[in-house]
């Protein structure tokens, strides 16, 4: 039996600064990763949530915030290595949520749908299936509907019991959920490794 979430918009508000608390729970979602940090990453999400919440083009962004070159580049960043599709689960009704992360779920929703043609479907269909319906960039109706499971044929490698079509990676390195919700099955079996066989060639002398 999988976790059903029935479509429901969020309510929306208009667009205030990351407070204190907000910043801090945000941060546990951030990738670290290599080279130089951005030079005030609080300041860049509060450009992409002032351009999310709207309906300006990013070139109105104020320069109070930063360039809109730069806030642009972070979300789309964001939405390639799947960090809005945890903040997305975090916001959501799924045992995976936060609760100290639900009064950005109005920002959230809009930053993940203006960065949705950078989202693969499999992000789409998780927001669909997590009943996010202000997430989506259209009608749910429009996307693909999830395949009906037939007797004697095993399940799609991304189905998993009791939980909603989430990526692999979202559910990388999250903290236990409220509730018990069996591992996710491997997506692809690793082959044994062949060993390496030594090969003698001719030396040629001049």
């Amino acid at each position: 039996m999988r976790l059903h979430f029935p479509l429901r918009p969020t309510a929306p508000h208009d667009w205030f600064p990351l407070t204190d608390s907000e910043w801090a729970a945000l941060c546990d979602f951030l990738p670290t990763g290599r080279g130089r940090p951005p030079r005030d990453r609080r300041q860049i999400w509060n450009a992409i949530f002032w351009v999310a919440c709207g309906t300006d083009p990013w070139a109105a962004l104020p320069r109070d915030f930063c360039d809109y070159g730069t806030a642009h580049s972070a979300l789309m960043y964001q939405a390639r290595n799947g960090t809005l599709e945890r903040l997305l689960l975090a916001v959501s009704r799924h045992p995976f949520s936060r609760p100290d992360m639900a009064s950005l779920e109005w920002r959230i929703c809009r930053a993940f749908r203006r960065a949705a043609r950078q989202l693969s479907p499999y992000a789409l269909l998780m927001a669909r299936d997590l009943g996010m319906e202000s997430a989506l960039p259209g009608p749910a109706e429009l996307l693909p509907k999830a395949p009906v499971p037939q007797p004697g044929r095993p399940d799609a490698p991304y189905e998993v019991p009791r939980m909603p079509r989430i990526p692999r990676r979202t559910l990388r390195g999250l903290p236990p959920p409220r509730l018990h919700i069996p591992a996710l099955p491997p997506l692809v079996e690793k082959a044994p490794r062949r060993p390496r066989h030594l090969v003698l060639r001719p030396v040629r002398r001049v």
